[in-house]
């Protein structure tokens, strides 16, 4: 399972891994990989703190073009933990001076106490799905979509609990996994999350095209595949949600993209997935 210092020292892994950004203000490459690594250092400061500025020394400042790409891949690199067990939306923000980036801010969507509490269940899950199917991986990521589907009830539900939750928090891992009340957002970051903690390769995707729609892939051995877990617990036409009193769906479970491609044309029911750029066959 994964705590936040060790993922913070896997986020340092991954940046120190990344390739060297050439920087037009430094001459030589040793000047660059200084800016580089001070670059790095504040992005890690603005990660663990959140909100506050992490400012970058004025002789190791990027220009913004080399920043931006520095940000881009430190948040696109395997990023489904930092992303759903942080409340972080987006990537990292940037403050200029000058043309050169002087500091880094994270921006968190939610309470970070309560983000807290979402990783606190999301490693009792964890648990209880290991304990449950030891040996499993397949067994493990089902029992945990089986559980979301019992004990979550979409955002607009009229008998969804905790209605006060804000959109942001359903739109997070804590309103899934704490709340019980979630949209799209929310179950695929409270998956997420979970298959984070069991030692699951996992991605948090989203669909920009109006009206937008967000789920995971988790990888099982080679290959990528497909979960929904939004769209395997439905709402009635009445608009409550079934809760307990069904077994669980799994039309959406482990799917590969040309079966969701095939199943959206010949029946038109995810008429709003539209995987760009991602590919789990």
């Amino acid at each position: 399972m994964i705590d936040r210092r060790t993922f913070l020292e896997c986020a340092a892994i991954t940046l120190a891994s990344l390739p060297m950004l050439t920087c037009p203000q430094t001459a030589d490459a040793s000047q660059a990989s200084v800016a580089r690594e001070a670059n790095r250092q504040a992005l890690l400061r603005a990660l663990r703190y959140g909100d506050d500025l992490a400012e970058v020394p004025e002789e190791a400042r990027l220009e913004g073009h080399a920043a931006n790409e520095l940000a881009r891949k430190f948040s696109a690199a395997d990023n489904a933990y930092w992303t759903c067990a942080y409340g972080y939306m987006g990537r990292p923000l940037i403050q200029y001076a000058d043309g050169k980036v002087c500091a880094y801010r994270i921006n968190y969507s939610v309470d970070p106490a309560k983000m807290a509490t979402a990783r606190r269940a999301a490693s009792s899950l964890a648990a209880r799905a290991l304990y449950e199917h030891p040996t499993s991986r397949r067994r493990q990521l089902r029992w945990v979509h089986d559980w979301m589907v019992a004990h979550v009830s979409y955002g607009s539900a009229v008998n969804a609990p905790n209605a006060q939750t804000s959109w942001h928090e359903k739109s997070s891992s804590y309103g899934a996994l704490v709340a019980g009340n979630a949209l799209c957002a929310g179950y695929a970051r409270g998956f997420a999350l979970v298959a984070c903690e069991l030692g699951v390769k996992t991605r948090y995707v989203v669909n920009g095209s109006y009206p937008g729609h967000a789920w995971c892939e988790v990888k099982l051995g080679k290959r990528w595949r497909i979960v929904d877990v939004t769209w395997d617990d439905p709402v009635r036409n009445n608009g409550t949600d079934y809760g307990y009193e069904r077994d669980p769906i799994t039309t959406y479970f482990l799917k590969s993209d040309s079966w969701m491609k095939s199943h959206q044309s010949k029946e038109g029911t995810h008429s709003f997935w539209t995987p760009e750029g991602i590919k789990s066959d």
